[in-house]
This record gives C-alpha cells, sequence and structure tokens, in this order.
C-alpha cells in the first residue's frame, strides 16, 4: 500500500508542476500592439527595416527629422515606418506603396471600395480622430494608427 500512495502523491506532484508551468503571466495593455511597434517611439528600437528605408517614425505624430519629409508604412513588412519625401497621389487615387500618396497618407486596401488606394492617416483611439464627420478611422493591420474610410 505504501508504493501506490508514494506513486499517486509522485503523479499529483508531478501535475502540480506541469499545472503550473502552462499558466499565462497577467493580461498586458500594449497586448495587441507589441508585435507590431509604430516606430520609434515603442521600446526604443524602431520599427524600420531595410537599407534603403528612411529612418523610423511614428504614423500619428509625423516626427521625422527632416522637415520636408513625412512618416509612412514600410511597404511588406508590418509595424516598421520609415520617413520619405512625399509623393503626388492624392486621397482615394489608386497606389501600389504608401510612398506614392502625399504626405500624411498611406497606401492602404480599402474593404469598401475593393482597391488600395491613398487614404488619410488617422487616430482610432482618439475623440478626434482627424477623419471628416462621420468617416470611420479603421486600423490600419499592424499598426496603432488607421485611415478614414473614403
Amino acid at each position: 500500500m505504501g508504493d501506490c500512495r508514494r506513486r499517486a502523491w509522485l503523479g499529483f506532484l508531478a501535475a502540480a508542476v506541469l499545472a503550473t508551468s502552462c499558466r499565462v503571466g497577467a493580461f498586458r495593455a500594449d497586448a495587441l500592439t507589441e508585435p507590431f511597434p509604430d516606430g520609434a517611439l515603442d521600446h526604443g528600437t524602431g520599427g524600420s527595416a531595410g537599407a534603403d528605408s528612411g529612418p523610423p517614425c511614428d504614423l500619428l505624430l509625423q516626427n521625422c527629422t527632416e522637415a520636408t519629409d513625412f512618416c509612412y508604412p514600410l511597404d511588406g513588412v508590418a509595424g516598421a515606418t520609415q520617413c520619405k519625401p512625399p509623393g503626388t497621389g492624392s486621397v482615394m487615387t489608386a497606389c501600389i506603396s504608401s510612398l506614392e500618396c502625399y504626405g500624411r497618407n498611406a497606401c492602404v486596401f480599402v474593404p469598401e471600395s475593393q482597391l488600395t488606394m491613398c487614404v488619410t492617416i488617422c487616430d482610432p483611439g482618439a475623440l478626434d480622430t482627424g477623419c471628416p464627420p462621420k468617416a470611420p478611422c479603421h486600423l490600419i493591420p499592424g499598426y496603432r494608427a488607421g485611415y478614414c474610410v473614403p
């Protein structure tokens, strides 16, 4: 009988160790943005990647060091940003790259139109999002910033 109790106790102990090692930590407020930093303000590392990209920046703050540059999403790299001179594409112009768009705009697939177009960058978390009245501000996938639905 002592051998059975010992095995039961070891089984219970093993189960207790496994149960405590699988716990998930506390919810973090930035959990939704953690894998997709918007630039230099997140973790101090910047979100820029690639040799031809400009310095990292924040899409909402538009904090590029050169007064003639604007902050754009880095195409193909979720969460990464770059400072570049403005393009010539106005709002609702079809585009392939954000660098084709005017400053403070981004090239985003807009489900409502089924097109990729230049749209105004907005702040979905603010009371005044920066969009025209009654125009919603949708989140840009991979960023804290959003875009105004035309």
